[in-house]
């Protein structure tokens, strides 16, 4: 996986912003957030992104590039045939979750994951 190299704030072609972000901070009278609160950061902690294929919400496309933008500390699962609350899917997301929980710097057993 590569290293992450990124100083712009975009994400692929869009911006990453909330799609009316500057009408709903006018109707809840907020200040603006800064900018930079968006950046896509390589993370320095051991971090899991998980994916469910079914996902209606959350585009695989869009997970892969997260994880390309995180950098090498992440661990990438996908899981076929779940979709967007992979928690609720059963055992395997909980297991899967659990061993990384317990031991972050370890590649998890994805065996249970099954297409």
């Amino acid at each position: 996986m590569p290293a992450c190299s990124h100083t712009d704030y975009s994400y692929g072609d869009m911006r990453v912003d909330f799609p009316d972000y500057a009408t709903l901070r006018e109707q809840i009278d907020v200040d603006p957030i800064p900018w930079g609160a968006y950046q896509v950061n390589c993370a320095t902690k051991p971090t899991m992104v998980r994916q469910g294929l079914l996902d209606h919400v959350v585009e695989a496309e869009g997970s892969r590039d997260l994880v390309q933008r995180l950098g090498p500390r992440v661990q990438y699962l996908e899981f076929p045939t779940y979709g967007h609350t992979i928690q609720d899917y059963g055992a395997c997301s909980t297991d899967t979750l659990v061993q990384f929980v317990n031991n972050p710097t370890e590649l998890v057993d994805t065996t249970c994951i099954t297409p």
